[in-house]
């Protein structure tokens, strides 16, 4: 069976190539990946089966399909399989994020492959939480896995620095120029945020230490270059991230760049700064702060024996008897205690 799943076609396909072109690509591959020695042969293309998981588009295999049919194939319509997407149609597809297109199916495809590079390239993309729930028989990945939380934890701590203009915190917490490309849920890394609030020495620090971050755009297309040009600094942050070779010309998914936010400010939301990317309780580091329960004891009435501070309702709270019936008895009580005090007084 393994031999069949191995066999090379003439293009340098295997079967698990073609995965991305079955009805249940995610599904298939996990099969055929088990089944395989190798998950990394490449067609004549150069291609991986993980590459054509990612794009499935690359694959093709429709014009294939009809070659067959004119050649005198079956023109049975039951033998067609239901489509997936022709080349020329739009599958809705997460976006991709600077090269990587983050899918339940392609992070699957990475932890099999021990795909260590891409797998830690999610965390930076702030997609951190998606791996969370994963697991690994391989050492090397589930240790890496272990260690997700804890890097969530540390990314939100430098993006909190940097939002304080906290330059002693951020030069304790990074330790690899990495953490600065990290990414929170709108796709903003710390360099957007202290050009936004125009925290000058922040800024030239996290352009020394990863000149990367001038480059990197959010889920909108704006890079730190855009945050810059509405900081109430005079212009210094926006001039330095300039000769420190922002494109000024690079233009956001509505078509406009930096400069033409510095003139409508109010067409930039730049609340979205204030968002910190989300981490675990006890990923390693501090916690959220979650408030916890009261500790002061409440002042309401046991229901067991309740109490009434109004005297005139004593008596009728966790009782049956009336107040006349108890004044009754009182009177019968004194009466007899005179009997008896007269009987002993006769018999003297």
């Amino acid at each position: 069976m393994t031999t069949i799943f191995t066999q090379v076609l003439m293009d340098g396909r295997t079967a698990l190539h073609y995965c991305a072109a079955s009805a249940f690509p995610d599904d298939v591959y996990a099969i055929l990946s088990e089944a395989v020695s190798d998950t990394q042969v490449q067609d004549n293309k150069g291609k991986t089966a993980a590459d054509y998981m990612a794009n499935p588009k690359e694959l093709n295999v429709s014009k294939r399909r009809l070659k067959k049919e004119g050649s005198g194939g079956s023109k049975s319509k039951n033998r067609t399989p239901p489509k997936r997407g022709s080349p020329g149609q739009k599958i809705r597809t997460p976006p991709k994020r600077e090269g990587m297109n983050i899918t339940g199916a392609n992070i699957r495809i990475w932890i099999h492959d021990k795909d260590l590079t891409r797998l830690e390239r999610i965390v930076w993309e702030g997609q951190g939480h998606r791996l969370l729930k994963e697991t690994s028989n391989n050492a090397k990945v589930r240790q890496f896995l272990n260690l997700v939380p804890r890097m969530m934890t540390k990314i939100k701590e430098v993006h909190q620095a940097a939002l304080n203009g906290d330059l002693e915190t951020l030069d304790a917490k990074v330790d690899q120029p990495d953490i600065l490309i990290a990414k929170d849920q709108n796709g903003l890394n710390p360099l957007h945020k202290s050009a936004a609030l125009g925290h000058k020495e922040v800024t030239e620090w996290i352009v020394q230490k990863n000149q990367s971050t001038v480059f990197a755009p959010d889920r909108k297309g704006r890079t730190p270059l855009f945050f810059a040009g509405v900081a109430k600094d005079g212009g210094e942050v926006y001039d330095m991230i300039l000769r420190s070779g922002a494109d000024r010309n690079h233009t956001d998914q509505y078509g406009k760049r930096a400069e033409d936010y510095r003139f409508k400010p109010s067409e930039l939301d730049v609340s979205i700064i204030h968002e910190t990317p989300v981490a675990p309780r006890g990923g390693g580091g501090s916690t959220l702060d979650i408030p916890g329960p009261s500790n002061q004891t409440s002042r309401a009435p046991s229901r067991n024996t309740p109490r009434s501070r109004n005297p005139s309702r004593r008596n009728s709270v966790g009782s049956d008897k009336k107040p006349g019936r108890r004044r009754k008895d009182r009177d019968s009580k004194s009466n007899n205690n005179s009997a008896k005090v007269s009987q002993k007084n006769d018999i003297k």
